[in-house]
C-alpha cells in the first residue's frame, strides 16, 4: 500500500509512532510531510519543534515553535473581535 502524499493523516501517524518509539529524527520527517500536505495547524508545528529540540536542532525548532504561537495568536485575535451591532 502506497501512502497519500496529499493527505495529512498518515504522516501524523507516522510522526505519533515514530515519537514514541523515540525515532525523533523520522518524527520530524512525518510533520514536515504533514505539513507539506496541508496540515499548517498549531499543534502539528508544535510537536514538531519539540522533535527537533530532541534531535538538537533549535533554530529549526524555533522556527515551528513560533509558527504554532502565530497561528493560535491569530485563532484568538478571530475570536475576540467585536461583532457588528445588529441592524434595527
Amino acid at each position: 500500500a502506497q501512502l497519500a502524499p496529499s493527505r495529512p493523516a498518515a504522516p501524523l501517524q507516522l510522526a505519533e509512532l515514530a515519537t514514541e518509539a523515540g525515532d525523533h529524527e523520522a518524527a520530524v520527517r512525518h510533520y514536515r510531510s504533514a505539513i507539506n500536505a496541508g496540515a499548517d495547524w498549531p499543534d502539528i508545528h508544535l510537536h514538531a519543534g519539540e522533535a527537533l529540540t530532541r534531535c538538537g536542532r533549535g533554530d529549526e525548532a524555533s522556527v515551528h515553535l513560533r509558527r504554532s504561537l502565530e497561528i493560535q495568536a491569530r485563532r484568538a485575535a478571530g475570536r475576540t473581535k467585536p461583532k457588528e451591532p445588529l441592524a434595527a
